[in-house]
């Protein structure tokens, strides 16, 4: 069951992309979990037939998984079939159209339509993209088929099986289980988190171990004049017809994930910087036998080098490649020599990995590090991809709270963050705050289960008088309220966008509105008002939906272990 917030941003979702009936049944398994058909049609007041066709609608877009009870040893007989709604996967169609412009810069046209048109059915097999793009000339086939095959190798796509659309949770508890029987003295939180990180291995191996997706490419040979086969042509591989491709979210997030970290560089250095940062992640994710996934801790150790390379050529991904190699070089004067690129750009790394502050602190704001064992003799550079998650996460906690409680608010959160158990008293002298102005932030931080209390008690019998009473910041807690917040917010500016659209649209059906409309619109040639109005409202979408990339999606978000951190 989901929180109000979320379920309401859900509902919204599913009614714009689906209509009324999905809607009532999105709404329905929202509200109380997990339920059979038939409840599900008694709930919802349709026909039991409009409802089967619904829930077919809906797994086919991977809205909803569905789960079998079987006997206690999987033999048994089979029992009723309850279904779910994924909520990550219902939020993550709010990133549709940026994934098609991720594939359009990366693979061109051609991966746009494809990836457009799975998108738009949820899944589908290489011939019927075929037939629904009307590919029809042999050359265009067969550039189809290239594109197709490179974003299945590249894993923008993955073969769909059964085990996607059933929901990893049962299997998550079942092994939990399983390995806590095991165990012959009480666990700690350490033993049972190790025991959730197997788990949660055990299943994504499960996963992705099913099927790639290709097969060997048939060898035709001719009559009598056959020749004998070469061996690439032997191990070349094609894209499997019979097999249903979806689109990897995940895939997409990682393009997000470093536009949000060479953008954070260059925010708090300057553009040079940011420049650097792209590179580096380009550079990482082209080592080969590598795929990159929000869930690295860091990315794949790159030599300065290669580096160099990057920034000489621009991006080896887009279409628009421009060097950026101009940017390092800006406000700087360097020597003529040839080295002189090279030397510079191993100060913007030094720069980067806050060699000049070895401390904690100072190692807890670096975006790199370095890898020892590098060629040249100089090691290799690697993105900690944690460490800015976790800075980036406690950033926008700490600013959502000093613009709605004050700077107050704000300091004594900073004062409790790293998990300090503290008293009302030493709070207000650490944060030189009067006291009163401190209860007041902490009761509302409390409020919004920002902080939390501990009672230790001085006598066995717990009484409240004869008690202390510790306060401290639990950062889980803070990043889920953050993020039932932004589902609210993303739910209120859709709403919002649909009223005024109805609105509007009843203003302009009247006659004398359209001959105006009409004439304004080929007068001034400008958006009109409502346009502009609809772009700023999906801007707002948009910077709440980064907020929520951060707090769930980024590696030791919220995300993890609920569905979508799951994936291939």
């Amino acid at each position: 069951m989901a929180d109000n917030p979320t379920t309401h941003l859900c509902v919204q979702i599913l009614q714009t992309f689906f209509g009324g009936p999905c809607y009532e049944i999105g709404r329905v398994l929202l509200s109380r979990g997990r339920l059979p058909l038939p409840l599900i049609a008694r709930l919802t007041r349709l026909k039991p037939r409009t409802v089967r066709a619904c829930l077919i609608v809906l797994i086919q877009h991977n809205v909803v998984w569905f789960a079998e009870s079987d006997g206690e040893d999987g033999e048994g007989p089979r029992g009723d079939t309850f279904y779910e709604v994924n909520v990550e996967e219902v939020c993550m169609r709010l990133r549709f159209g940026k994934f098609v412009e991720i594939a359009a810069d990366v693979f061109g046209d051609e991966a746009k339509d494809i990836v457009r048109c799975i998108l738009d059915h949820g899944k589908l097999r290489l011939p019927a993209v075929l037939d629904l793009l009307e590919v029809n000339a042999p050359k265009s086939t067969i550039s189809h088929r290239s594109t197709f095959h490179a974003l299945v190798t590249s894993r923008y796509l993955m073969p769909t099986s059964r085990l996607l659309h059933t929901s990893p949770k049962d299997k998550i508890i079942a092994w939990e289980e399983i390995e806590k029987r095991k165990l012959k003295e009480i666990p700690s939180a350490k033993v049972l988190r190790s025991i959730r990180d197997g788990v949660e291995d055990r299943l994504r191996t499960e996963r992705e171990g099913q099927t790639t997706g290709l097969k060997r490419k048939p060898i035709t040979t001719g009559g009598k004049g056959r020749k004998k086969p070469r061996r690439d042509d032997e191990d070349e591989e094609v894209v499997d017809e019979d097999v249903w491709f979806r689109v990897n979210y995940e895939r997409f997030n990682v393009h997000l994930r470093d536009t949000l970290l060479a953008t954070g560089a260059a925010e708090r250095y300057n553009p040079s910087f940011g420049a650097v940062m792209s590179a580096l992640l380009e550079a990482a994710m082209s080592v080969p036998n590598t795929h990159p996934r929000l869930s690295d801790v860091r990315s794949s150790p790159v030599s300065t080098p290669t580096l160099a390379t990057f920034l000489q050529g621009g991006s080896s991904f887009g279409s628009n490649a421009t060097s950026r190699a101009p940017l390092l070089s800006a406000g700087l004067k360097l020597p003529s020599s040839s080295t002189a690129p090279t030397s510079a750009l191993k100060q913007y790394l030094l720069a980067l990995s806050a060699s000049d502050n070895p401390t904690p602190a100072g190692q807890a704001g670096a975006f790199t590090s370095r890898f020892a064992g590098g060629g040249g003799g100089e090691g290799k550079v690697q993105v900690e991809f944690e460490t800015i998650a976790e800075r980036m996460r406690r950033r926008l906690v700490e600013g959502y709270v000093r613009e709605r409680w004050g700077d107050g608010a704000g300091r004594v959160l900073g004062v409790l963050w790293g998990g300090t158990m503290m008293d009302e008293r030493q709070i207000a002298k650490i944060s030189l705050m009067q006291a009163s102005v401190v209860r007041a932030a902490l009761t509302a931080l409390q409020s919004a289960n920002f902080l939390s209390l501990q009672q230790v008690p001085k006598t066995p019998q717990r009484e409240p008088a004869r008690s202390f009473f510790l306060w401290y910041c639990d950062p889980q807690n803070c990043y889920t309220s953050l993020l039932s917040t932004l589902y609210g917010t993303i739910a209120n500016l859709i709403e919002r966008l649909e009223r005024e659209e109805e609105v509007a649209t009843r203003e302009v059906a009247r006659p004398w509105n359209v001959a105006r409309a009409e004439r304004s619109a080929e007068r001034e040639g400008i958006k009109s008002e409502r346009e502009r109005k609809r772009d700023r409202v999906w801007g707002a979408v948009g910077r709440a939906d980064r907020g929520v990339l951060v707090l769930r999606d980024l590696v030791g978000g919220t995300g993890w272990g609920t569905g979508t951190g799951l994936a291939i």
